[in-house]
């Protein structure tokens, strides 16, 4: 199943987000690397899960944003 894109407002903040069905996955994930949020969910899982995964991990995916966006900052 290909990834497909979505968005979550959080905060005030508007954050971009790829969904991605992995039939080898057993839990949802979420990823933060420089080009962007990546959630993968276990094939079975409805898509909506995702939004509400994002929701519980607000603190870490805010870290995580701030974190990578030190990190990819150009010198």
């Amino acid at each position: 199943m290909p990834e497909t894109t979505h968005t979550i407002s959080i905060s005030g903040k508007t954050i971009p987000y790829k969904i991605r069905v992995s039939t080898r996955a057993t839990r949802l994930r979420i990823t933060v690397t420089g080009s962007g949020v990546t959630v993968t969910l276990p094939k079975g899982v409805p898509q909506r899960e995702a939004e509400n995964f994002l929701k519980q991990n607000l603190v870490w995916l805010n870290t995580q944003l701030e974190r990578t966006a030190i990190l990819t900052k150009p010198s």
